[in-house]
């Protein structure tokens, strides 16, 4: 707007003037010099004219390019894995690093998103959640793809740990984000059916999506900082969820045969359970590999059968803990 503004006002002065007034210069040639000063004579001359209308120039730019509120947290940068960096293992993946940390944020912030669409439901949020899934998708394909095509160059023990722990956290990252979309798609049906559920069952709802935010924080906190501890706690937690989601349906059954709750909004009520409770298990396989990728000696199904057939004081203190810290006592008349 000032190179608009600058331009209009100086060069209608100028054509104005060349009508009345014989400039001299309108009949040489331009050199660089001449151009070096008349666009110095120009520059001046507009910022004297246009400084005291600064105000009017920034408004006038505000309302041509609207800002966008959270643009940033949604911008993805999806052109990342450049193919000449196949040949260069560290370099790919590290690309391929900060691909799966963009597709973490896009896949755990739907899922937030739709829990809380739950409670509110928004048609903006609901088509965002939509667009991210998308993105989702394509990070996934493109991602997937450039691993499998960097695992047949020569990679060293520890880069092979490195991309077997992205192509495996790959597919469920993917599927925690196609949850994601089950829960908004959820929440558009309570809206538009204007199903409402009971204080006791929107407390049970609530409970367990605090439990899901709390296992989605440690695990990505195990897959992007390598966090052992937080893998650690994965695990039980996700034993927690499983505890209290059994509770949670058998409460809901209770009601049912109490007459206290309806079979449509049963179903539902159903089918937010088992979205949370496969969000969970897909936590649970993200913990795994980013154990196996730190210790070799680690295998997915021996580690899983072991915890859950020989559990050691530490996991039944962690699983006891999160079960009392997301206990629900059963009120059937409410």
């Amino acid at each position: 707007y000032f190179n608009l503004a600058g331009a209009t006002i100086l060069m209608s002065v100028f054509y104005l003037g060349h009508t009345f007034l014989d400039f001299g210069i309108m009949s040489q040639t331009a050199t660089s010099i001449g151009i070096a000063i008349v666009n110095t004579v120009f520059k001046i001359s507009a910022t004297i004219i246009l400084a005291p209308m600064a105000g009017l120039l920034e408004k006038m730019a505000v309302m041509t390019i609207k800002e966008k509120h959270g643009a940033e947290e949604d911008e993805y940068e999806e052109n990342l894995l450049d193919e000449r960096f196949l040949n260069y293992p560290p370099l790919a993946l590290e690309q391929s690093g900060r691909a799966m940390d963009q597709m973490i944020h896009a896949a755990f912030k739907n899922l937030r998103k739709s829990m809380e669409i739950m409670s509110e439901f928004s048609q903006k949020k609901y088509d965002r959640i939509m667009s991210r899934e998308d993105k989702v998708d394509r990070f996934e394909d493109s991602l997937g793809a450039y691993l499998v095509r960097l695992n047949t160059k020569a990679l060293s023990e520890k880069e092979t740990q490195i991309s077997a722990k992205y192509l495996a956290c790959l597919t469920n990252v993917e599927r925690i984000s196609d949850h994601a979309v089950n829960l908004a798609e959820l929440a558009k049906e309570i809206d538009e059916k204007k199903i409402r559920f009971s204080k006791y069952a929107q407390l049970e709802l609530n409970t367990c999506v605090e439990a899901i935010l709390e296992i989605l924080e440690l695990t990505k906190r195990a897959i992007q900082d390598n966090d052992l501890d937080a893998v650690k706690r994965v695990e039980p937690l996700e034993e927690a969820i499983d505890i209290l989601i059994r509770e949670v349906k058998s409460h809901h059954i209770q009601r049912v045969q109490a007459g206290n709750c309806t079979l449509e909004l049963g179903f539902v009520f159903n089918d937010c359970l088992n979205n949370f409770e496969r969000v969970a298990d897909h936590c649970s396989n993200i913990a795994v590999a980013v154990l196996e990728s730190a210790d070799s000696h680690v295998h997915a199904h021996d580690y899983l059968r072991t915890i859950k057939e020989d559990v050691g004081e530490e996991f039944r203190t962690l699983v006891n803990e999160y079960a009392n810290k997301y206990y629900i006592e059963f009120a059937g008349d409410k």
